[in-house]
């Protein structure tokens, strides 16, 4: 465990009345969160308040993550200090000097008591927080897309996934037909509306296919520059070397065997409590038990 772990903390509130020639102390703030949380937004507004009011004893450094990077990076925290659980902190970690832990409401009483800065109640902070998100990924130049998940004919949610246009053009060109009707400008066109989870590996993988849909040509495997490093992949599934159409898979695990086998082109953005539900289905010889399916489709970002 490194040294920061042993003396880390909780902080402690400041008392609610404190002498009119109260010091303020020297405080890095050191905030990351999900970009897409109206609590993490307020946070971001409280602090930079605090910054401006006092420039010489508030430094503020703010990191915005995806939904799901900040879950893998929350999850990344917990092997440092074990005080970190989802509950606790469901949308941003406050770090005060890298050595105390500020959970979001003793954050804002430190802020109010401390800095005398209220505490803010609005409703702007839902829409702030979707921006920030699109604003975040607009500039990594990525294609988003979106596929509501059915289980059972139940809605089980949307997984967001960010694809990379400028590491793979060809096959993310080819998998945004597929959202949007392939081959172009036929009249017999497919999609992956309807697409079924045909393949589900425990802690592995899950794998979705278009029902009757037998591909005329192939792809090639264009480059394996990304890697089945996390959760969340999405990826290209083929029969061989330079077999890539439709059927795609969507790791549960890192799976570094598939680097140099199937083409990344992908990962979540947000929808990890979707892709959990479908990773609690059942299965028969790496069947899923019940129906799982694409619902409606979407490219957010193109």
């Amino acid at each position: 465990m490194s040294p920061t772990a042993v003396t880390l903390q909780f902080g402690k509130l400041p008392s609610k009345t404190q002498p009119e020639n109260k010091q303020i102390p020297f405080i890095q703030w050191l905030i990351t969160g999900d970009a897409k949380s109206p609590e993490f937004q307020k946070v971001i507004q409280i602090a930079n308040s605090a910054k401006a009011k006092y420039p010489n004893l508030v430094d503020v450094c703010i990191t915005q993550k995806t939904p799901f990077e900040f879950a893998e990076w929350r999850n990344d925290m917990r092997n440092t200090y074990a005080e970190i659980v989802t509950a606790t902190f469901p949308s941003c970690i406050i770090q005060a000097n890298s050595n105390k832990l500020y959970r979001v409401p003793e954050f804002l009483k430190f802020a109010e008591v401390t800095y005398e800065i209220p505490n803010i109640e609005s409703k702007q902070f839902e829409q702030i927080g979707h921006e920030a998100l699109q604003v975040l990924l607009k500039d990594r130049k990525v294609a988003v897309i979106s596929l509501e998940i059915h289980i059972d004919k139940l809605s089980a949610g949307v997984l967001t996934f960010e694809l990379y246009r400028e590491t793979c053009p060809i096959s993310v060109e080819r998998f945004l037909q597929y959202i949007e009707g392939y081959p172009p400008e036929s009249v017999e066109q497919v999609s992956y509306e309807g697409a079924q989870c045909v393949n589900k590996v425990q802690n592995g993988w899950i794998q979705f296919a278009i029902p009757n849909y037998t591909p005329k040509s192939f792809d090639p495997d264009e480059n394996y520059i990304i890697k089945h490093s996390t959760r969340g992949i999405i990826s290209l599934v083929n029969q061989g070397p330079n077999t890539n159409a439709s059927t795609f898979m969507i790791t549960l695990k890192p799976m570094k065997y598939f680097d140099k086998k199937y083409m990344a082109i992908g990962r979540l953005v947000d929808g990890e409590h979707t892709l959990s539900l479908i990773e609690k289905v059942s299965t028969s010889y790496e069947k899923p038990d019940l129906n799982i399916q694409i619902g409606k489709i979407q490219v957010l970002q193109n």
